[in-house]
This record gives C-alpha cells, sequence and structure tokens, in this order.
C-alpha cells in the first residue's frame, strides 16, 4: 500500500481532510476523468460510492468500481476498492505539518485502476497524476489551470485548442508536471499550456 505522490501545500490540514473527503464534488473538480460518483452509503466516517472514471485502458473506455472510504482522522483517509476493477486494493492519502506547508501523501481511485495494467512512469499515469494534482492546485490554492484539448481559444474567442505536439517537462519543489504546448484552429495562434490567464 504504497501513495501515488507526494505534495506540498500552503493549506491546513483540517482544510484539505474536507477536501479531499468531499467525494460528491468530485464529478465537478475532476471532469475530465470522473463521469460520475454516486454515494451510496454513510455511516459514521464510511462512506461508499460508485464510480465510474473515464480511462482508456486497452478496449476500455471507462472503469466502474465501487470504493469504501473511511475517514479515519483529520490527518488521514482510507479506501478500499470493493467491487470492479482492482478488487480488494487498499491505499490511503495522508497529512502532516512541516513549518509553514502540510506535506501531502496522496493516494486517487483512478491512479489506483490504472496502476493495474501499467507503472507510474507510464504516460497515462502521469498524465492523469498532472491533472489530478493541477485541479487540486487550482481548487486549494488557487493556481490557474493548465488548458485542455478542446477549449476555446484566449485569443479569438472562437477556435478551438489542439496539441501541437511539443511537450516539456517542468520541475518544483513539489514535484515535477508535464504540459504541451496548443495551437487555435481558427486563429492559428500558439497558446502556453501552462494556465488560463497566462497568454496575452
Amino acid at each position: 500500500m504504497t501513495h501515488h505522490y507526494d505534495t506540498s501545500r500552503r493549506v491546513e490540514i483540517q482544510q484539505l481532510s474536507q477536501y479531499y473527503s468531499e467525494f460528491e464534488k468530485y464529478g465537478e473538480r475532476y471532469p475530465l476523468y470522473c463521469a460520475r460518483l454516486d454515494i451510496l452509503k454513510v455511516e459514521g466516517k464510511t462512506i461508499v460510492t460508485e464510480e465510474i472514471w473515464n480511462l482508456s485502458i486497452g478496449e476500455l473506455a471507462h472503469v466502474k468500481v465501487k470504493v469504501q472510504y473511511q475517514v479515519i482522522s483529520t490527518n488521514e483517509i482510507q479506501y478500499e476498492i470493493i467491487e470492479g476493477y482492482g478488487l480488494g486494493k487498499k491505499n490511503r492519502t495522508w497529512f502532516e505539518k512541516s513549518g509553514d506547508s502540510t506535506s501531502c501523501h496522496i493516494s486517487m481511485v483512478p491512479l489506483e485502476i490504472i496502476e493495474l495494467f501499467y507503472d507510474r512512469t507510464d504516460g497515462l499515469f502521469q498524465k492523469v497524476q498532472n491533472y489530478l494534482a493541477s485541479r487540486d492546485s487550482h481548487f486549494l490554492e488557487g493556481a490557474t489551470l493548465p488548458y485542455e484539448s478542446g477549449d476555446v481559444c484566449p485569443h479569438c474567442k472562437i477556435g478551438r485548442l489542439s496539441m501541437t505536439g511539443k511537450h516539456e517537462n517542468i520541475e518544483s519543489e513539489s514535484g515535477s508536471a508535464s504540459f504541451r504546448d496548443f495551437i487555435c484552429d481558427s486563429c492559428g495562434k500558439k497558446v502556453s499550456s501552462f494556465g488560463r490567464g497566462m497568454n496575452g
């Protein structure tokens, strides 16, 4: 049972615990991959969900699982996949204070499922991990969101963005992130994928 990635955030532990245990909000937070998440049962600090994740693995277009979460304390959330791909897999997310920041050791169900088929150096694992982490940075710390394929062009406001194929890895104290540049299918202008509001 090894967590999927580490990061550091200037957010209090109690806020982080609340954020990651708001499972009903995963669909709006991670719309690219979380197609649906329903709360089936709540008993004290135990929550059972039914989740559909858009993961292209082999011939699969999406994966459906049931998951049992347990909020152990404000420092720790555990889960077990109780039905579907990854049946019996267990993991946990936990937090610890580190100076002015909080160290976050994150585990997520979609990454658990991907690991059944690929290792952590695989492109799909990295892509989903970076997406989840960037969305969390946005909701928790107000970070700008990277552009995604299909977004409206910030220049002409008409065309849609598509990948150029140019790829860049960015290293930081909280880990590495992977970005791609985009081009508008209408005006032809290039758009940096680092985040909204960063293109003139």
